[in-house]
């Protein structure tokens, strides 16, 4: 399922796709608002009232029907410019949009994260490139258009329960292929706001003693793990001391293989160059060798030299 079938976002703002480009200014806010909790219900119907709960929070119109209706009007011009089959109807004050689910962002997000669990067991590299390909999908902030209650709580379960699993399930693929350099960039595209999720915590230190970076691993262990202590005070980081010391045993036990870099001869002495004169005493001082005498024994063969490792 390829993101180009996409033709509604709603993980970030409301967008819709005009002419093969998504455009976020379609319509008045309060139009896109009301489209979010459409797209986010898709199929199902939703009362006027809910809609209000989740567009108009603190104050609702004083004609809170007649205003839902305009939101209503220009969605349907809206829907009409992308070209996708829809139907939008009134049902017993109430909304309900039936329209192909897989032209949804936050769908084909769960499409792909499905499909990447299904084979993640056999085929490591194909489900970390599925999961990958749903986290481009994700926008800084999902239901982006909406400031409520409710939306706020639907946002905090979409990002745990869809993006933060999302990129366990990657890190963890990650981790079976070895690829801890990628581990490592992909934890640092995660919101600093999860820092002190466990899991999250412990993938960094698994990427880290991947690489060979045993003091790093120790510095950033002592670093959250008192951060969480002080922040959450849960206990939580026992179980990272458990980690910790797991790596560092095997780290120590079979520590990563190092390509040594070439070794050189020291370089020519040159702080006598241009002192002939100074030479030539030196020369004189020193004694002369005397000749060897041999008899009787064969001459030893010419022995040369290589530059070799000192």
């Amino acid at each position: 399922m390829a993101p180009v079938e996409i033709a509604f976002k709603i993980l970030g703002r409301t967008r819709v796709r005009v002419d093969g480009e998504f455009v976020a200014d379609w319509g008045k806010p309060k139009a896109r608002a009301v489209l979010a909790v459409l797209l986010l219900n898709a199929g199902n119907a939703i009362s006027v009232n809910s809609i209000a709960d989740w567009v108009w929070p603190e104050r609702r119109p004083a004609n809170l029907h007649a205003t839902v209706h305009t939101a209503i009007t220009s969605i349907r011009a809206a829907l009409q410019r992308t070209g996708v089959r829809f139907t939008l109807r009134n049902e017993e004050r109430s909304y309900r949009l039936d329209i192909d689910r897989s032209l949804i962002d936050l769908h084909v997000f769960r499409k792909l994260v499905d499909r990447a669990r299904a084979i993640g067991g056999t085929d490591h590299q194909a489900a970390c490139a599925l999961v990958e390909e749903a986290l481009e999908l994700w926008g800084d902030e999902p239901l982006a258009d909406l400031d409520s209650e409710p939306a706020a709580r639907r946002r905090d379960h979409l990002v745990r329960s869809y993006y933060l699993s999302a990129s366990h399930a990657l890190l963890y693929g990650l981790g079976k292929l070895g690829d801890y350099a990628r581990m490592l960039d992909h934890l640092d595209e995660i919101p600093p706001e999860h820092d002190l999720e466990i899991l999250l915590a412990k993938h960094r230190l698994t990427a880290l003693y991947g690489l060979g970076r045993a003091h790093e691993a120790l510095s950033y262990l002592v670093r959250i793990r008192r951060r969480i202590v002080n922040e959450i005070g849960d206990g939580s980081e026992a179980e990272l001391n458990a980690l910790h010391e797991r790596l560092r045993v095997r780290h120590e036990q079979s520590p990563p293989v190092r390509t040594p870099g070439p070794r050189y001869l020291p370089h020519d002495v040159d702080v006598f160059v241009g002192r002939e004169n100074l030479l030539s005493d030196l020369d004189a001082l020193v004694p002369p060798r005397p000749v060897p005498r041999y008899t009787g024994t064969p001459d030893l063969p010419e022995m040369s030299f290589c530059a070799t490792d000192q």
